[in-house]
Formats: structure tokens, sequence, C-alpha cells
């Protein structure tokens, strides 16, 4: 936490409101996100065990597995799911496409839109991703049969899963970090992590949009952020429901469905069965996400979106139609990367991580103040520009053009001799170096040596101008030898994993018990 974010939420805690981090959002909202509210069992981490699912925020589907714990159930809620899903990303890749040229003149094909998820926090990112790592190996083993559509839904959760660890990427949206982001609260990090906390630090009575009568006849106006987080801590908002509920009415009712079922797994069965653990998954913790969810969207669309959101959404763009072209063309996701790849990734994450600081930079005044109060940027007047400076060679003799600029600034900016800023009118063109820094009481003298854009415009006397270390310039891709060394090289390549299923079901197991 920097300065201004500590200062930021000392005012959230004495206004009881929290207070804005950034003046426009740093993200891309589709219009119509698919938004999925999703409980897992506690016992059973990587299946359904209810879910809201849709894009419609006013007729979500209800997918339930009423005892996850058996394949045959489990696979009914995932095969539902996978199926919206893959059928979502069909219509994307099967829609409008940009038809682009490369630089050596091949011809290739960029999707027009993607879906986009929306969810409520990292928790349910971890949630699905687990979901596809099973669902994309489903059936290998023979144990089970699956649709095929499950196998390509998990490789599709498993790039969004990916793609949530991918800077400035919005393919998928944790809700609360993406308030986070835009906006500071007087709570911790970890509390913030709870959807409904974080919005009641907005304005309590946003939560009775997400649960009517859990302020318990508290006024909201006059309620505090703190006060009203209070009373939404008590609404489950990530992927496990309450331990009391788990142990009171839904453990009854799914012993009560494994009696009634004896056995029995077809869809029918569990349908009637179950409905009833769909129920109350609804009333404790479903209906409650699914509303927060919508909240926290229409929060996030109340913000104007930055200039290169589009660009970080082009590149979205670019990866979902790399990837769903890869799966319905047969591709498999491999169960652990490659050395090549894992280096091509991080190589591709950095990158991404660079273009949202510098898109954030230039597109929001509340981030330059930020990197500012940091020492990290530079603001002030120009005093001084000499064009006609020159780097001396060993004979003294002048060799290439090297203008001066002379920067007086308020404050102490702890930036070292040597470092690369660039100017912010000409962020990709414009790269300076720190060869000065002198500090007389509350003003500093910054002299900066141009050693990029020399012949190009430069700033003139009297102008405010800033320096910061976030450029858009070109760099090449890392150099990766046609063959791995050795050092990377394992003795047994790691193959595609095999079935899940080849554990013993729920009820083979219980049928055993009942046997002994």
């Amino acid at each position: 936490m920097d300065a201004l974010d500590l200062y930021m939420t000392v005012q959230a805690d004495l206004t009881g409101r929290a207070q804005p981090r950034r003046e426009v959002r740093h993200l891309h909202l589709e219009a119509a996100p698919l938004a999925v509210a999703v409980v897992q069992m506690a016992s059973e981490p990587f299946a359904i065990w209810g879910a809201l699912v849709g894009t419609d925020r006013t007729s979500p589907t209800l997918m339930v597995a009423p005892e996850p714990r058996n394949a045959d159930i489990a696979f009914l809620a995932m095969g539902e799911f996978g199926k919206l899903l893959g059928d979502l990303i069909d219509r994307a890749a099967d829609g409008p496409r940009e038809h682009l040229q490369r630089r050596d003149g091949s011809e290739y094909t960029r999707c027009k839109t993607a879906p986009q998820l929306l969810v409520t926090n990292r928790a349910a990112v971890s949630l699905l991703e687990r979901l596809g790592r099973r669902m994309r190996t489903a059936g290998y083993g023979g144990r089970i049969e699956v649709p095929e559509h499950v196998n390509r839904a998990g490789a599709h959760l498993g790039f969004y899963a990916e793609m949530a660890l991918r800077p400035g990427s919005s393919l998928i949206v944790p809700a609360t970090e993406a308030l986070k982001r835009h906006w500071v609260t007087g709570q911790s990090a970890f509390e913030n992590d709870h959807l409904a906390s974080q919005l009641a630090w907005h304005d309590p009575e946003l939560l009775e949009q997400i649960d009517h009568g859990v302020l318990g006849g508290m006024d909201p106006v006059n309620l505090s952020g703190g006060a009203a987080a209070e009373r939404a801590e008590t609404l489950p908002m990530g992927v496990l429901t309450d331990p009391d509920d788990d142990n009171g009415d839904l453990l009854a009712a799914v012993m009560q469905f494994n009696a009634k079922r004896d056995g029995r797994t077809d869809r029918r069965t569990v349908r009637r069965l179950g409905r009833g653990i769909g129920d109350l998954l609804r009333e404790r913790a479903l209906d409650a996400m699914w509303a927060a969810l919508w909240v926290a969207y229409d929060r996030l669309a109340s913000l104007p979106e930055g200039e290169h959101v589009e660009d970080r959404w082009t590149s979205d763009r670019s990866q979902f139609t790399k990837h769903a072209d890869y799966v319905r063309g047969g591709g498999r996701m491999r169960s652990v990367d490659s050395a090549r790849r894992a280096a091509m990734l991080l190589a591709d994450w950095e990158d991404a991580q660079q273009e949202l600081e510098h898109g954030e930079f230039l597109d929001d005044r509340l981030a330059q103040v930020g990197e500012i109060v940091a020492g990290r940027a530079i603001c002030g007047t120009v005093t001084k520009v000499d064009r006609e400076q020159f780097d001396l060679d060993k004979r003294g003799k002048p060799t290439k053009r090297r203008p001066r600029i002379v920067v007086q600034a308020d404050g102490d900016f702890g930036l070292p001799l040597g470092t690369k800023l660039w100017w912010s009118e000409r962020p990709s063109q414009t790269g300076a170096l720190v060869e000065d820094l002198t500090v007389r009481g509350k003003r500093s003298r910054i002299t900066l040596k141009v050693v990029a854009g020399v012949t190009g415009p430069l700033p003139e006397v009297g102008d405010q101008v800033m320096f910061s270390p976030y450029t858009r310039e070109w760099h090449s891709q890392p150099y990766l030898p046609p063959d791995l060394p050795w050092t990377h090289v394992s003795a047994d390549e790691p193959t595609d994993a095999g079935d899940l299923e080849e554990a013993k079901s729920l009820d083979e197991v219980l049928a055993s018990e009942a046997v002994t």
C-alpha cells in the first residue's frame, strides 16, 4: 500500500464511505456478461453444488448437484454448465470476425466479441479452474462417459482461469478485485474479498438490493460503511456456504435425498428429489451472491471507460480467438505447461502488466497523483531546455546529440541517477535519463538527458510536464532456443492427465459400508 492509498483508507474510515481510487474504469464491461454465482460442498472442491448462471439479471438458470460427491450426479450439473458456456463461446467464435494482416503479409482473423465472465472473487475463479481440470479429462480413463462438450467446456474454463492471471484482462472479472482497483474502503484487503462487505462501504442502501432485511431495520442513510459491512458479513459471498447451514438443514436435506433416490442417478430422479436442496442453496447463499454481482457490475459501469481499455480488450479478443479455434479444432490443454510455453506465458504477462500500468497512468489523473506522491514520476515546470548538448567521446569530441531538460518540481523524488523516464506527451518516443537531482528544502531540481526522440518535439521553457517510467516502447520477445536445455527437460515428459474419476464412487463406498 503506497502513501496515497493509505491516506484514502484513512479518509474512508473517517467519512464512513469508500473513496475513489481511480477516475475512470480500467476494464472492459460487456453489456451482458455471463454472471456465475457458484458454491461447492465443503467436502467436494471439484464439483458444483449449486450455481446461478446467466446473462440476464432477472432470470438466472439454477444448476444443482444435490449430491456432488457422486460423479454421475456431479456431471449432470457440470454438463449443464458446460453446455451453456460452450454455446456462448461457439456463438462468439462463429460470429463476425475482423480480417487482419500480419507484417509478413499473412492473414488472420479476430472475433469481434468474446464472452465475459463475472464472478464474485478469486475463490470463485479457483473453483472454476478446478472444475475445468476435472471436466477436460473426464472420461479419458473409461470409468465414466461424458458428452464431448464437457471436455471442451473444461478447456474453456482452464483458459478463462489462466486469463484471470493476465494483468489487465477483462475476459473474467472477479468483482471484488475490480472494485478494489477503483475504490478504497476503510477495511483490510482480506475483508474486501467479501463482496457485500465491500459494497456496504460504497453505500449501505445497496445492501437492501442484495438481501432485503440484512440491515435489520437500521437506517442506511445514517449508517457508516463499517457498521453496514458488519451486517453484510452475515451473507455468504464465497464458494462455501455457512457451516451452520451445512450441519443443519442442508445436511439433513442431502441425507434425505440420498435415502429417497436409493442409488438412482438419472436426471429425472435427481431433479425431482433435489429440488428442495436447490431452494435451500438459493435462500442461504446463491440469491444474495447473484444480486451482489449485478450491484457490483452497476457500480463499475457508472465509471467512464479509460481510453486504453479498448486496446487491452482487443488483446483479450485475440487471445480468445486463438483459444476457441484451437479447442474447436480438436486441441487439448496440457495438464502441465511445457518449459517453452511457461517462458512465453511469463513474458506475455510481463508485457501485459506494463501495458496496464502505462494505460492507467495516461488515462487517469488519480493514478498520476499516486505515482508522483510515491516519487516514481516527476511533475513540474521546465526552467531550461538545451538542444545543443552532445555526448563526448574519449578524445572530447562531440558524438551524439543529447538535449538537456531542467525541471523544477515540488517535493523530494527518490529517483536514482540513470533512471529512464518518459515524457507523458510522447510516452513511446521521448525518453530521458535522470542525470542530476538537487533537493533544496521542499523543491527539487531535476536535470534530464534526452536519449530517445532527440530529433522530435521537446517541451518548452515554462511548460508543465510529467515524466514517468511508463512507456509503450517496443521491445523484442525473449529468445527461445529451438532445443530446450537439458536443465528444462524431464525424464518423464508429462502427458494429459488421466480420468480423475478412477476412485470408487460415493454410492460404492456407501454400499460397501452397509455390507460391513
